[in-house]
C-alpha cells in the first residue's frame, strides 16, 4: 500500500470510530457510559458517571471527525501531520491512561481494549514515520540531483 493509501486508510478508521464514539456519547451518554463496547460496559468499569464529561468526549470526538473528514477530501501531507499528531497527543494519553486502569476488566476484555487502544496509536504512528521517511527521501534525491547540476545547497 502507497503511503497515500495509508494514510487515506487510517483517516477513515479514524474518522469511522470518532463519529461513532462522538454520537453516541454526545447523543445519549447514559447509554454509552453504560454499554461501550457493544454491551461491555467499559466505560463504566471506571465510575463514577459524569454525564458533562461523557458529553465533552463526544464533542471532542466529534471535533476529531469533522478533521478527520476534512483529511479524506485533502490528505496531503501537510494538511495530515499536524492532525496527525494532534490525534497522537489524546490517543497516547487515552492509552497510557486505560493500561494503568484494567482492574475490573475480564482476561479478554483487558487485551481487547489494550489492543484497540494500542492500534489508535500505532496505526497514525506508522503513518506519519512513512510520511517522514518519504520526505527525507526527497530531500536526499532533491539534494543530489542539485548537487549533480552544480547547483550549491542554500
Amino acid at each position: 500500500m502507497t503511503s497515500r493509501g495509508l494514510t487515506r486508510f487510517a483517516i477513515a478508521l479514524l474518522l469511522v470510530n470518532q463519529v461513532t464514539v462522538g454520537a453516541w456519547a454526545t447523543v445519549a451518554p447514559r447509554s454509552f457510559f453504560d454499554d461501550f463496547p457493544l454491551g461491555r460496559g467499559w466505560v463504566a468499569s471506571l465510575p463514577p458517571y459524569k454525564v458533562h464529561l461523557v458529553r465533552d468526549v463526544g464533542g471532542l470526538s466529534l471535533g476529531f471527525a469533522v478533521l478527520f473528514a476534512a483529511l479524506l477530501r485533502n490528505s496531503s501531507p501537510t494538511l495530515a501531520r499536524p492532525a496527525l499528531y494532534a490525534w497522537l497527543v489524546t490517543a497516547t494519553a487515552h492509552f497510557a491512561f486505560h493500561l494503568d486502569h484494567l482492574q475490573g476488566f475480564s482476561g479478554p476484555d483487558a487485551v481487547a481494549q489494550t489492543l484497540g487502544l494500542a492500534g489508535a496509536v500505532l496505526l497514525p504512528a506508522a503513518v506519519l514515520w512513512m510520511l517522514h521517511r518519504e520526505e527525507t527521501e526527497l530531500l536526499e534525491v532533491d539534494r543530489g540531483s542539485r548537487a549533480a547540476h552544480g547547483i550549491q545547497p542554500s
